[in-house]
């Protein structure tokens, strides 16, 4: 059965599913506060290494190679990264004598991070260079290769790359997670659409006895930084209470303090977020509410997933990826 068909089963509920792919989640977040090689399975773009790109990086035994005289390749980390080491293992003596690496901040340009004259060379052939990294969180590196050395076996390469390792830690992008997703609320309160959806001139009422509440469906599994409360005017409800839990499992309360506008929830993971409004008087209304942190489609989590399974199969694991990548469905 794929993927599609199996989130179309009504024996398959999507919490049920949630329930399913939350362990493989939580324990990715937990790698990821540890360093380690934050290259491996990311893009490697090189007009003078062109098929052979991939190997850069792939950490399987093979080789890139650049023919030309200078060269040069760009890695995305796709997420700001702090970059505590690089290690270059160079093929055979095919390591340039000259080289500049250049970090890309978070605004998107190129900063001189390194130089060849950083690195610590061990060895002589089939060498490693080591270089220490850098402070600035750091979303792609390009390395500038110059004065490359011929290959003894007369295949005409002057840069060989067994494989770089970038020693590092990613850090979260936060984003708006709640806009346009599905609400619910009470029945004696005024249009729930109006909390998520982005315009201030619209808002929410909750009319119930002293009491209200809303319910936001983020349709993914989310690490949840924290949720805004955009309130009217001055007027505040006594008290706010904020649970959130993911797929079928249990309610975790996050504290709350006045004056409401803003609560933290320590980037746990969530698929649903409540909020129970208590001793709202009759002009206590919100503009609207935004939860903010980082989602996770099933795709996402079912390739953390074949990434770690596979890792000592990369082709099987490339295509499969692949596939996944193809298919189309909605959390």
């Amino acid at each position: 059965m794929d993927l599609e068909t199996a989130m179309e089963q009504p024996s398959l509920q999507k919490e049920k599913v949630q329930d399913i792919l939350l362990p493989t989640l939580l324990a990715q977040r937990e790698r990821e506060k540890i360093v380690s090689d934050i290259a491996e399975d990311k893009k490697v773009a090189s007009e003078c290494f062109g098929e052979t790109a991939f190997r850069i990086n792939d950490d399987q035994g093979g080789t890139a190679y650049c023919k030309n005289e200078t060269g040069d390749f760009e890695l995305d980390l796709v997420r700001p990264s702090t970059i505590k080491e690089l290690k270059f293992h160079w093929w055979g003596r095919s390591k340039p004598a000259e080289y500049d690496i250049y970090a890309m901040s978070k605004e998107g340009t190129y900063v001189l991070v390194r130089t060849h004259k950083d690195e610590k060379v061990v060895g002589t052939f089939n060498h490693w260079s080591y270089l220490e990294g850098w402070e600035m969180k750091t979303t792609k590196i390009k390395v500038d290769m110059r004065k490359g050395m011929l290959d003894y076996w007369g295949k005409n390469v002057y840069f060989g790359i067994r494989t770089l390792n970038v020693l590092g830690l990613p850090h979260d992008v936060l984003e708006d997670v709640s806009t346009g997703k599905p609400v619910t609320a009470d029945k004696y309160s005024t249009d729930p659409a109006s909390l998520v959806d982005a315009d201030n001139s619209t808002f929410w009422i909750g009319f119930g006895s002293n009491s209200s509440w809303f319910e936001i469906d983020l349709k993914k599994i989310c690490a949840l930084d924290s949720i805004e409360m955009i309130w009217d005017g001055e007027e505040r409800p006594e008290n706010v209470k904020v649970t959130y839990k993911t797929g079928s499992g249990m309610e975790t309360e996050a504290p709350t303090k006045e004056p409401f506008d803003k609560v933290s929830l320590d980037m746990d993971s969530a698929s649903k977020l409540r909020v129970e409004i208590e001793g709202s008087g009759p002009g206590t209304a919100l503009k609207g509410v935004t939860a903010c942190g980082v989602a996770y489609s099933g795709k996402d989590i079912i390739k953390l997933k074949i990434g770690h399974a596979l890792d000592d199969h990369f082709f099987v694991k490339r295509d499969l990826i692949k596939a996944i990548d193809s298919m189309e469905y909605e959390d």
